[in-house]
């Protein structure tokens, strides 16, 4: 009789064995796939804080440009901690930079960044680096434009030189300032 016993608490314990690692690996698998929702859940708001912020220059940009002057104040917006700058451009240009943009450093990538899109030529906003971007399926290059009412969409953003404006903390911040009716639009960061 003693032998039985002994039999039937072996494989009892290989029984609860079984269970437990079953158990601890239905556990791992559960906390895998919560923290890979999680992720994609975060990248998911990120690519909606860059889509807003183009939203958010041309809802600036619209009503300013059919005025007869005038300022608009952008932001702070939150982005991207890990956008350095977000530059203004014409990739039909030569790359030449505003005076108000001072890291010399950069530079020479981000007009390498810019002449990359001369294939398309209606972009004219840039997120450096370009990588932040095409992480949540962006392209780093997007385009503001201004409609008039009875007119067809143009471009109304002065672009002879690179404009750019610095990402710093997280946060990003400048002026669309319009001198006349005539004008264009100048970006100024703040």
């Amino acid at each position: 009789m003693q032998k039985i016993k002994r039999g039937k608490s072996r494989r009892a314990s290989v029984e609860m064995s079984f269970q437990f690692i079953f158990s601890i690996i239905l556990v791992a698998v559960v906390v895998f796939v919560a923290f890979f929702a999680i992720k994609k859940f975060l990248d998911q708001a990120e690519k909606i804080k860059l889509l807003d912020f183009v939203e958010t220059v041309k809802g600036a940009a619209i009503p300013l440009w059919g005025t007869d002057g005038g300022t608009q104040k952008v932001g702070p917006i939150g982005l991207n901690s890990g956008l350095a700058y977000v530059c203004f451009a014409n990739v039909s240009r030569p790359c030449s930079f505003s005076r108000s943009f001072t890291p010399p450093v950069e530079k020479a990538q981000i007009c390498s960044l810019i002449s990359s899109f001369k294939s398309k030529p209606n972009s004219n906003m840039f997120f450096y680096p370009a990588s932040v971007a095409t992480n949540y399926g962006l392209s780093p290059a997007q385009e503001v434009y201004c409609s008039e009412k009875g007119q067809p969409l143009k471009k109304c953003l002065d672009l002879t030189s690179v404009s750019c404006v610095p990402v710093t903390g997280g946060q990003i911040k400048f002026r669309l300032e319009k001198e006349n009716e005539g004008s264009l639009i100048n970006i100024i960061p703040w």
